[in-house]
């Protein structure tokens, strides 16, 4: 097969396969996957980054005795790292490989910022990082 039509039906398998898997791309060349016989290896898909679904966007008046935190599973993600906290850079809170966890007593009235990372066996890939507020007590 020459190198042209060697290139189309890989990116073709790499198309079908991270539509199938909901990824990312792929990686090709010394990035792929190697099956050692010296032939171009087929691509292997990457990583996607997780969809946070909870607390939303800029969310308001949360409630501070209890966040729930909530993304999306990834294909290929051995573990997820959940960063949050009051500073736009927040540390990492925990390491699961559950899709939810749970903070409680966070500080009222106050910006907190969070974001998840997918951990894969050979690559890592975070989400954007979201902002919320927590809920001020009533005077």
């Amino acid at each position: 097969m020459d190198r042209r039509r060697k290139t189309g039906w890989l990116l073709g398998l790499c198309a079908a396969a991270t539509a199938a898997a909901g990824t990312a791309g792929c990686l090709f060349g010394p990035d792929a996957a190697d099956d050692g016989s010296g032939r171009e290896a087929a691509p292997r898909a990457r990583l996607g980054a997780p969809v946070l679904f909870a607390p939303s966007a800029n969310a308001e008046n949360v409630s501070a005795s209890l966040v729930l935190f909530s993304w999306s599973r990834v294909p290929g993600a051995v573990e997820y790292e959940l960063y949050a906290g009051p500073d736009s850079n927040p540390p990492l809170i925990v390491t699961t490989d559950q899709t939810t966890y749970q903070l409680v007593d966070l500080p009222t009235c106050t910006a907190h910022y969070w974001r998840v990372v997918a951990v894969g066996e050979t690559e890592r890939t975070s989400s954007p990082v979201r902002r919320f507020t927590t809920r001020c007590p009533q005077r």
